[in-house]
């Protein structure tokens, strides 16, 4: 997110959290406005390690636990059928090709109101 807005795209990053609710907005603005990201599950799980290392995360944490990850993905992949988003798969990417993407899907319906495109 903060990539698209250096190149004026207004955008908001909005993470799902177990046990949080996610805001109704994601489901009243126009679907195809909102993009899916995701990851495969092995590669989320060594960021997450890593992170927690960093941290000197002392002991096992859902953060970090295989199972609680599968289910937050799993989660994720529910969320974006039942809002028809579109996802972009994001596992080994750069994010400048992930923005790309992002840009191409959320151009290719545009909507009454003006927005900035910035062509990469």
């Amino acid at each position: 997110s903060m990539y698209l807005a250096v190149h004026g795209w207004k955008v908001a990053n909005i993470p799902i959290v177990r046990g949080i609710p996610l805001p109704g907005e994601i489901f009243r603005v126009d679907r195809h406005k909102v993009v899916g990201l995701a990851i495969e599950h092995r590669r989320l799980l060594e960021f997450r390690k890593k992170r927690e290392e960093i941290l000197g995360t002392v002991g096992p944490t859902d953060y970090s636990n295989p199972s609680a990850v599968f289910e937050e993905l799993e989660a994720a992949k529910r969320i974006y059928r039942e809002g028809g988003f579109s996802v972009v798969e994001v596992t080994d990417k750069p994010i400048e090709a992930t923005a790309s993407e992002i840009i191409k899907i959320v151009t290719a319906h545009p909507d009454k109101e003006h927005h900035r495109h910035t062509p990469y």
